[in-house]
């Protein structure tokens, strides 16, 4: 998977609390995420340092316990955000001989296009859309 250019039908919003959400669409659009819009939701280290740097200096743990229950909402968003993942719950034999039926599909459509192309309709419309310009 390449991080730079990929693709879901998972889109990724950020809350008001700044913590991502996942939303998965029903829709056939399919909303390409950039690296950058994806790392946030696994960035967990900065967040646990600023817990053990929190601790010496809370009093109350009021903002300790503030900061784990935003650590454990970023656990949650990247876990719904992994169960979304369209052919996650496939094996890559699955997936590699989904795929390889989409080439082939990809293919015969190709070769159709290409056949009708040189129908002898097609030909007239070219030389009609000619003498009209």
């Amino acid at each position: 998977m390449d991080p730079e250019n990929f693709t879901s039908s998972s889109s990724y919003t950020t809350g008001n609390n700044g913590i991502g959400n996942v939303n998965t669409s029903s829709s056939d659009q399919q909303q390409e995420l950039t690296y950058e819009q994806i790392e946030p939701m696994f960035s967990f280290l900065p967040k646990m340092m600023n817990i053990i740097q929190e601790i010496p200096k809370s009093e109350t743990g009021d903002t300790i316990l503030l900061q784990m229950k935003e650590l454990y909402d970023s656990f949650k968003t990247a876990q719904e955000f992994l169960n979304n993942l369209d052919g996650c719950d496939l094996t890559l034999e699955q997936q590699n001989e989904i795929y390889n039926d989409n080439l082939q599909k990809i293919k015969e459509k190709s070769e159709l296009i290409e056949k009708y192309k040189k129908l002898e309709v097609f030909n007239q419309l070219d030389k009609l859309e000619n003498i009209n310009k």
